[in-house]
C-alpha cells in the first residue's frame, strides 16, 4: 500500500484497497507472478489500486526484481518480498497498469482452493 500512496508523488488521487473471493481459471494464471503449479479455483484476493501515473512495459518486467526500483531513496526490496511471500502460500500476483492512468496489484491466495471442474 506504501507503494501506491508513494505513487501519487503528493499529487491529489486515489488508492483502493479491496478484498474478495474470485474464481481463476487456466488462462489467467498463465499471465501472472506465481508459484509454480497453482490449480484454476476459487482464490482469496486482495487488490490495492491507485491513480498514480502508471508503469510502462519496461519498468512491469522489472517490479519483481531485487533492488530495482525507481524511487531515489529505496531499497527495492517491498515487491520481492511480497511476492515471495504471496508464492509461499500458493500464491500469486497480478498486475495491470497503464502510463498515465495508475496501478492495479491483485494478490490472491490458493491456500484452501476449490478447484474447478
Amino acid at each position: 500500500m506504501m507503494n501506491a500512496a508513494e505513487a501519487l508523488g503528493g499529487q491529489e488521487g486515489k488508492v483502493t484497497v479491496s478484498t474478495g473471493v474470485r474464481a481463476v481459471g487456466r488462462a489467467e494464471l498463465d499471465t501472472v507472478f506465481r508459484a509454480p503449479d497453482l490449480p484454476s479455483g476459487e482464490y482469496v484476493a486482495l487488490e490495492v489500486a491507485d491513480t498514480g501515473p502508471g508503469m510502462d512495459e519496461a519498468t512491469r518486467e522489472r517490479i519483481f526484481e531485487p533492488f530495482f526500483t525507481t524511487k531515489f531513496v529505496g531499497r527495492g526490496m517491498g515487491l520481492p518480498s511480497v511476492l515471495g511471500i504471496a508464492q509461499a502460500h500458493l500464491g500469486a500476483i497480478a498486475v495491470e497498469s497503464v502510463p498515465g492512468m495508475g496501478s492495479r496489484f491483485t494478490v490472491g491466495s490458493a491456500q484452501g482452493v476449490k478447484e474447478l471442474p
